[in-house]
């Protein structure tokens, strides 16, 4: 909810949720009671919600690239 509470106008935050639930890894697991919860927050404050796919509607990745130097050094490599 901290993460949340940054975002504004202009502003992205990322969700990771992995299953609802997750049985076969618990430790990531996300209740149906909680993912629940999140929605209603995230409905309640207006925020509007759109899968990773779809963000490039939303950011001008040339501009973004520009701004951000991503750290590749910590991916894994095949």
């Amino acid at each position: 909810m901290e993460a949340l509470g940054k975002a504004g106008m202009g502003k992205i935050v990322v969700l990771t949720i992995h299953g609802v639930p997750d049985v076969e890894h618990p430790w990531v697991d996300t209740t149906p009671e909680l993912f629940r919860e999140y929605l209603k927050y995230l409905s309640d404050n207006r925020f509007t919600v759109v899968a990773l796919r779809d963000l490039q509607k939303f950011v001008d990745v040339k501009m973004a690239l520009k701004q951000l130097k991503p750290d590749f050094s910590k991916t894994l490599k095949n």
